[in-house]
Formats: structure tokens, sequence, C-alpha cells
């Protein structure tokens, strides 16, 4: 287990033990930026840490919640007009089809 997975859990259950409100500063700052490229790690890292979280039963349900609120609501006719609402749902999709591109193209090589 990573060691930003290990302490993504110890925070979770320290939060559930305690039954007190989640310190969201204190977890962004269990959150460590990674970026490929930056301290050795690469897109093949970030494949392989990638499908490791989402090949598991809970990742998969994860991952199914993070796409369909990428998705959202079907576009209505009369939003087609509509330049700010077509931007927002773009948007709103980014994220979702972030990940799936990720999961679906296996960089080749240490890039």
């Amino acid at each position: 287990m990573s060691n930003l997975l290990k302490r993504l859990a110890l925070w979770f259950l320290r939060r559930y033990f305690e039954k007190s409100e989640p310190d969201l500063q204190e977890f962004f700052k269990s959150i460590v930026s990674v970026k490929p490229g930056v301290n050795g790690y690469t897109k093949k890292d970030r494949y392989v840490d990638f499908t490791k979280v989402f090949s598991t039963p809970e990742g998969k349900r994860v991952l199914g919640q993070i796409i369909e609120h990428s998705e959202g609501f079907p576009i209505m006719e009369s939003e087609v007009g509509d330049t700010n609402r077509m931007i927002y749902r773009a948007g709103r999709r980014e994220p979702g089809l972030w990940i799936v591109k990720i999961l679906n193209t296996q960089p080749y090589g240490d890039i």
C-alpha cells in the first residue's frame, strides 16, 4: 500500500472513531500533489495507481459515481443555445473523462 493510501486510511479511521466533524484542512494537507515528471513519478506510475485503485470493487463503485455525476442530466433542447450552460456541462464532465482516459491509455515505457 502506498504511503499516500496509508495516510488517507489513517485519517479516515481517526475521523470515524473520534465521531467528530472531519477537519478538511488536515485532510487536504494529507493529500500529496503528484504529477508525472515530478519527483520521479511517471505516467506509467499514474496508470498503475489508477488501475490498482479503480479495479477494486470499492474503486469501481466510486468510479461509477464519479462518471454518473460527471454526465449530469440529459441536455434539453432549450439549453443548446445557452453557452454558459454548455460550458458548465463541459467542465462538469472533465474529471470523469480524465479518469477514464488514464484508465484506457497505457503509457509506453517509463514516460
